[in-house]
């Protein structure tokens, strides 16, 4: 593996700072107890127990040494006792030592060199807790296409076969950007290998009379027709005049247009503002090319063609004599809305 670390020596001076506890260093593992009264977290279980005798004290005695059999009923006794256990504990690590002489040659073999990250130039002084921090931090390999990390190779190698490498349908040739996809597809492509019965009852659509091969394809049919999930009709009403819009852009070019009297869609021909390009390439064709639309818009009634189906809509009511446009203010009704709305502005006084 490659190495992810740098180390350096730890001199005298920096061992007998340590000795004195002049350093602010501490170890970085995990705490092991706890104390249950208070939560205070300790390394080594002897800890607590003093911490316990200490700090939570009995209301009197006898009070008794958390590392031999003696007991005593005075407090500062149990100080004077403790003071023969006294204990030389390592802040680098959670070992602990009886005499000065094992804490040093602990320090020396140990602790002998600083563990220096090359990622983050963090320092450690045992070879456990850099390899730990790496591997927790550093370790990781990350996917090109979607930047998901992974700890493991294989893992990421899992992730690049099922989600990025395209898959091909050995029966169609179609190309699928994941194994799920491909998964999905086979299922529509080739029913009859991934399902015992084949129902054609139940792959029958009756609104769109279509027979479809399996149910999956029919589901599929029912998902993403649009017969079948209609979109949902926006109205975006206009701030000053109150007119709906089917989309927000719509609005925004009538309200530049007709209320600040601002449109970037402006002819140099004839000094005049049209409400988006498509009005303005029309009026360009049609007024200043002389370049017309072809009449294939042919009424099934009498024949005649029309330029587009709007158009041939309003024809074709002059044949049926259907008046859907009904006034808001009398019993009036129109074939055309242009129509509906001059004469709301002519009889009913609507602006």
């Amino acid at each position: 593996m490659e190495r992810f670390y740098d180390t350096s020596v730890v001199n005298e001076k920096v061992l007998q700072d340590i000795l004195d506890n002049g350093m602010s260093m501490k170890y970085n593992g995990k705490y092991k107890f706890k104390c249950g009264i208070c939560n205070t977290p300790f390394y080594k279980k002897i800890n607590l127990q003093r911490h316990t005798i200490l700090t939570h004290l009995p209301a009197k005695g006898p009070y008794k040494c958390c590392e031999c059999v003696y007991e005593t009923q005075y407090i500062s006794e149990l100080h004077e006792h403790w003071r023969k256990h006294r204990v030389y504990k390592c802040r680098l690590c959670p070992n602990s030592f009886v005499t000065v002489t094992q804490m040093i040659r602990h320090l020396q073999q140990t602790h002998k060199h600083i563990y220096q990250c090359l990622e983050c130039r963090k320092e450690f002084y045992t070879y456990r807790d850099i390899f730990l921090h790496y591997k927790e931090a550093h370790n990781q390999r990350t996917c090109d296409h979607c930047g998901k990390a992974f700890r493991r190779k294989k893992l990421l190698e899992q992730h690049m076969i099922y989600q990025h490498l395209p898959r091909k349908c050995d029966h169609c040739g179609e190309i699928c950007k994941s194994a799920h996809g491909l998964g999905v597809h086979k299922r529509i492509c080739r029913p009859e290998k991934h399902f015992k019965v084949i129902v054609p009852e139940l792959s029958y659509c009756v609104e769109c009379d279509k027979q479809y091969d399996s149910i999956e394809k029919y589901q599929n049919h029912l998902r993403s027709a649009v017969l079948h999930n209609p979109p949902e009709p926006v109205k975006v009403p206009c701030p000053e005049c109150g007119k709906i819009f089917s989309r927000k852009l719509y609005m925004n070019n009538h309200y530049k247009l007709f209320h600040m009297k601002k449109s970037k869609h402006y002819c140099e021909i004839c000094n005049k503002y049209f409400i988006s390009a498509f009005s303005l390439r029309n009026h360009r064709k049609g007024v200043h090319e002389k370049k017309y639309p072809p009449k294939d818009k042919i009424c099934d009634v009498c024949g005649r063609g029309f330029r587009a189906n709007r158009i041939l809509i309003h024809h074709k009511r002059t044949h049926t004599g259907e008046k859907p446009h009904q006034c808001a203010y009398c019993p009036s009704a129109f074939a055309q809305i242009t129509a509906k709305k001059t004469h709301e502005r002519t009889q009913h006084n609507v602006i």
